[in-house]
């Protein structure tokens, strides 16, 4: 009888660069992190605190935080929700402070929107936040998709009408004072 060896190989869902951030670090400001950089205008911080992501109040859209190794148009973002009430943004598609696709916990539910100039909400899913959620944002081609801890909440299968196609950088948008933790982002 003839034994053939099995190997193991790993296989990675995605297939490209992914880049975590847990924030347990001394506080500082975001981008005094290697790794963080901002789209900025106007006032506002996000920051490393108590060894969460800190997003400061705003006015408008003046910030976007970006990963620097992440430029990836069809790609993916999560974090950990620190409030049910997340009025700042997870984003992707982000080609500066006003051109990006992003999502929110909007306090009853999950949320889709796109800047572009201008706020447009695409679509509102039906999960009700919990603080510990993993909100997820994916997004490929003309189909962009909202998670609740693995769990699609939120599809949108035609975006070609309205937000940026073009845009390589994931993030955040910070507009008000909240928190998030575990922050994951890559290529799709």
């Amino acid at each position: 009888m003839f034994l053939m060896p099995v190997c193991a190989v790993p296989v990675v869902s995605g297939g490209g660069a992914a880049f975590t951030d847990d924030f347990n670090r001394a506080d500082e400001d975001l981008t005094d992190s290697a790794d963080w950089s901002v789209f900025a205008n106007g006032t506002g911080v996000a920051g490393v605190v108590s060894n969460e992501l800190n997003l400061e109040a705003t006015s408008g859209t003046d910030r976007v935080y970006y990963v620097e190794s992440i430029q990836e148009v069809d790609a993916y973002a999560e974090c950990t929700v620190g409030q049910t009430n997340w009025s700042s943004f997870l984003v992707v598609r982000a080609t500066s402070r006003t051109e990006w696709v992003g999502c929110r916990s909007g306090g009853a539910e999950y949320d889709l929107f796109y800047q572009d100039g201008g706020f447009t909400s695409v679509a509102t899913g039906t999960a009700a936040p919990v603080i510990g959620d993993t909100m997820r944002i994916e997004i490929s081609g003309n189909n962009a998709r909202v998670l609740v801890n693995g769990v699609e909440d939120i599809g949108w299968t035609d975006i070609s009408a309205g937000p940026p196609s073009t845009g390589d950088r994931v993030g955040f948008c910070g507009r008000a004072s909240n928190t998030a933790d575990d922050f994951e982002a890559g290529a799709l």
